[in-house]
């Protein structure tokens, strides 16, 4: 009986040792996700800065306001510069990552991760939209608040993984401008919705264009932690 228990207690203990060695944690995956977002997309992306395409609107339909004659704003935005991708700025996870896990063969991952970092620039001008009003400049700032995109990475054991999920959940883009354009309350509002719909479509092209192509790629060349 002694020489029973003396030899079960080092192959429990044996048993645990291994078992602790195989087994992926959390802290594989989360360690996985930051040196893809902060050493490997930097490097693979091969810029620091997207463009992001211009465009020209009109603001408002004219007429009387408040009793004055008033012309609609003519805005012209120029190419966009999207910045903050570099370390330390960038792309973040949010939270802890799920456990490596086997799905269907194959070997998951799944994490929130943070686009807060990242602002598209415009340089523009806006005029009342007659031959002899003067055209006035402005720099406006857009990012994105409280932004949280759902990833999920998976791989054939053995094999390099692919970005399956890219999905950026509803939020709202916030302007900042260098100088606020000198028109009445109301041209404003109409002013700043217009700005803003257009940073926010130009952020999704990005975001399901150049940004996940260049997320994808730094995934397929970065092996997942082993189970």
């Amino acid at each position: 009986v002694f020489g029973t228990k003396m030899y079960a207690v080092p192959l429990l203990v044996t048993f645990c040792l291994v078992a602790g060695i195989q087994a992926a944690t959390v802290l594989d995956s989360n360690a996985y996700v930051d040196g893809v977002l902060a050493r490997t997309f930097p490097l693979t992306a091969g810029v620091t800065q997207f463009e992001l395409p211009g465009t020209r609107f009109q603001v408002g339909s004219g007429g009387l306001i408040t009793g004055i004659l008033t012309n609609p704003l003519q805005v012209k935005l120029k190419r966009g510069v999207v910045t903050g991708l570099q370390h330390p700025y960038g792309l973040k996870r949010l939270g802890d990552c799920s456990v490596p896990t086997l799905k269907n063969g194959n070997i998951t991952i799944a994490c929130y991760i943070t686009l807060d970092a990242v602002k598209v620039r415009y340089e523009g001008t806006y005029s009342s939209g007659t031959l002899l009003a003067a055209v006035h400049s402005f720099i406006v700032d857009g990012s994105l608040s409280n932004s949280k995109v759902y990833v999920e990475i998976s791989a054939l054991p053995g094999n390099m993984p692919a970005l399956k999920a890219f999905n950026l959940l509803p939020t709202k883009v916030l302007l900042n401008y260098s100088r606020t354009p000198d028109v009445s309350a109301e041209r404003l509002r109409e002013f700043n919705n217009a700005v803003g719909a257009h940073v926010q479509k130009a952020f999704n092209v990005w975001l399901s264009g150049p940004l996940v192509q260049a997320v994808a790629y730094a995934v397929r060349v970065s092996p997942l932690p082993r189970l």
